[in-house]
């Protein structure tokens, strides 16, 4: 009895080595990788080299840039006078995300949602730094708790359902990107453009159908981004990947609609 007991010991751990061998991850594969490191708000410093670099660049630059820089020392000017000025403690804030400051952008985030706590917009502009620095899941908490002040905010459905889309969570992605179709968006950044948001609802609930194999559903929202498109040119609209989803979804519609018509 006791030699058999002793037999299974062995055994047992003998299986367990073998699994642990084959459960290792070889380091610097996916899932071994370390996440990236948090963002961590830091209370703005003038006197940061960043700062100054920027505003010299800035002041280098044509006339946006000049237009930004203005903004940027009336900003100042005021909070320097009034730290609690929530019109411009959220120019900054916008201004910091703009030019990466990430850290200090967070910094003058929260302080507006103290001062104003029950603010979507708030919210929202936190989510986007989080999203910026690559946190997704902070970024979706955020924009959840803009959703919670204002459950119509087209901007927050819309780029919480595209990370949901992206964390591998379509059903929830189609669920926000729907709800986007009847939801109500900020005003476009730039007079005469489409808001960034809301020109590429189409493209990613296309992506959510076909990720979900309602494939039928997808090739009619790719042909209805592409009508959409064709009525709003891409040299209105200011934003990097205009063109790329373009031709993502011509090309998926070209792979899915032999699909769809054989059914």
């Amino acid at each position: 009895m006791k030699k058999t007991t002793i037999a299974y010991l062995a055994i047992g751990t003998f299986v367990a080595l073998v699994l642990l061998h084959f459960c290792e991850e070889e380091p610097g594969s996916e899932n071994s990788r370390p996440s990236a490191p948090r963002l961590s708000a830091k209370p703005f410093n003038q006197d940061d080299r960043r700062v100054k670099d920027l505003c010299a660049a800035l002041s280098k630059r044509s006339e946006t840039g000049a237009k930004q820089l203005k903004q940027w020392q009336e900003a100042n000017f005021v909070l320097q006078r009034n730290p609690e000025d929530i019109k411009a403690l959220y120019l900054r804030t916008n201004l910091l995300l703009n030019f990466h400051l990430l850290e200090y952008a967070l910094s003058d985030a929260n302080k507006l949602i103290v001062l104003e706590p029950e603010s979507a917009r708030m919210f929202f502009l936190q989510g986007r730094i989080y999203e910026a620095a690559s946190d997704s899941p902070q970024a979706i908490q955020s924009y959840e708790k803009a959703i919670a002040c204002t459950p119509n905010f087209g901007d927050a459905l819309y780029r919480r359902g595209r990370l949901y889309l992206e964390s591998g969570s379509p059903w929830l992605a189609k669920s926000d990107l729907e709800k986007c179709r009847t939801a109500e968006f900020m005003p476009a950044i730039v007079p005469g453009t489409v808001n960034a948001n809301s020109q590429s609802i189409l493209y990613y609930l296309a992506k959510a159908y076909e990720s979900t194999k309602r494939y039928e559903e997808a090739v009619r929202t790719y042909r209805e981004y592409l009508a959409f498109i064709s009525r709003h040119p891409l040299k209105e609209q200011i934003y990097d990947d205009s063109f790329e989803q373009q031709e993502m979804a011509e090309d998926r519609l070209r792979i899915l609609l032999p699909e769809v018509l054989d059914r």
